[in-house]
């Protein structure tokens, strides 16, 4: 018989829980320590005896939580019972997982373990206007995904007068100043956030959205697939340092091989759940390139542009992950317009636009645990995103508004039930 009190847990608060704590299939006893923020568990040692007091974790200063409306349950499936609790005053429910890389006795933070195709965030969308902020900076200290529209000319499409080995950033041609850099181009937009980089060396893994507006260059115009993944490096990591989250990167997972060796498709690795946790990734970029506009021809299709990139980079050597626009969830689980069956085992983002969202597409993007994009929703408040998120499984979606203060680490704390 277990009773409580007589092994230095006298001091209980509002909460106890008998679970599985340590995955050996015996119940164990955990509580909340009175008027504390700490969680004390005792182990079940399969003789119908309750071991030593000790610490499991410690609540977050800053967060308030009701231990009255909290569970211990395995949220992420590793084996490891995690926590999940009612946000005081809210309809909100928050959780933290326990980490794998050790005894299972502390919590880490819910973003850091999530795998990278398990996350959904807000991506600032044209923040590198004037408009919206005085720098990229500003920007990046308040968000983990920022878009980018690269163009070949100053004056947009159709303009002359292009760069060598280089891009326009702005969004509409009549801006003045084109942007919030330091500079009017591509070059010096990665160089600001170069400078970013340096002061906040421990930053999130930032995802950075390539929208290509135009086209790639013609013969002798220097402004290919190559040179651009070249132009981002060397400008982004001008010492040559690897801080990139790459294609190559899911593919070399060692957490999927088959037959002891890598796969070759991403598609196959997306759908294993090959990707990295964010929390790995400190003090990285990944990049994603996609296109909205007429790049592609007069028809304003940007696929053709996107596969070019695939081709030209030999599939799965490029730096960054494609992202060509869907219809159906047929384009997601099959093969996107404009793409062959080779191209499309590439593909494992897709750019969406709010007039063709359905539980359909959610479906098919997270049962694959495929990326994806959506430049802006009409309402930019918590419970659209919510919703954008949990019901059509958006993984990165636009906001102009990149200062909104509803976000929880980047992560929507709306739910599925609010009204719209």
């Amino acid at each position: 018989m277990f009773q409580r009190g007589n092994n230095g847990q006298d001091n209980v608060g509002d909460g106890e829980w008998f679970v599985d704590l340590d995955g050996d299939e015996l119940v164990d006893y955990i509580y909340n320590e009175k008027d504390t923020r700490n969680y004390k568990g005792r182990l079940n040692d399969g003789n119908g005896n309750f071991g030593d007091t000790v610490l499991f974790f410690v609540q977050n200063e800053g967060v308030a939580g009701n231990p009255k409306k909290a569970w211990f349950v395995d949220l992420d499936n590793d084996g490891l019972v995690d926590y999940i609790y009612n946000q005081s005053g809210t309809k909100f429910y928050k959780g933290r997982l326990r980490c794998q890389d050790n005894d299972g006795s502390n919590t880490c933070d819910y973003s850091d373990a999530l795998k990278i195709g398990q996350v959904f965030q807000p991506m600032s969308h044209n923040s590198f206007e004037k408009q919206y902020a005085d720098n990229l900076a500003e920007v990046l200290d308040q968000v983990k995904a920022i878009e980018l529209d690269i163009f070949d000319s100053r004056f947009g499409i159709g303009g002359g007068a292009s760069l060598n080995k280089n891009w326009y950033v702005f969004h509409e041609p009549t801006d003045n100043p084109l942007n919030n850099c330091s500079g009017d181009t591509l070059k010096d937009c990665l160089r600001d956030i170069m400078l970013w980089h340096n002061d906040n060396p421990e930053h999130d893994l930032v995802t950075i959205l390539i929208d290509k507006k135009q086209g790639w260059g013609k013969s002798g115009e220097n402004r290919s697939p190559k040179d651009l993944d070249a132009l981002i490096k060397t400008h982004l990591s001008p010492n040559g340092a690897d801080i990139f989250y790459e294609p190559k990167d899911l593919l070399q997972s060692d957490t999927c091989l088959q037959n002891g060796e890598n796969l070759s498709s991403l598609r196959l690795a997306a759908q294993g759940n090959c990707w990295g946790k964010v929390g790995d990734y400190k003090g990285q970029f990944m990049f994603l390139i996609g296109g909205s506009g007429p790049a592609g021809g007069l028809d304003g299709n940007p696929n053709p542009v996107i596969e070019k990139y695939v081709l030209e980079t030999n599939y799965n050597n490029g730096l960054m992950f494609v992202c060509p626009n869907v219809e159906t969830a047929a384009d997601i689980t099959g093969i996107p317009k404009s793409f062959n069956e080779e191209t499309a085992e590439s593909v494992i983002c897709n750019n969406v636009i709010s007039e063709i969202l359905s539980s359909g597409i959610g479906e098919a993007l997270r049962s694959n645990n495929y990326l994806s994009h959506i430049g802006v929703l009409a309402e930019e408040n918590d419970c659209s995103y919510s919703t954008a998120v949990h019901r059509f499984g958006l993984s990165h979606i636009g906001i102009d508004d990149f200062s909104q203060k509803d976000w929880n680490d980047g992560r929507m704390t709306g739910g599925y039930n609010c009204e719209q």
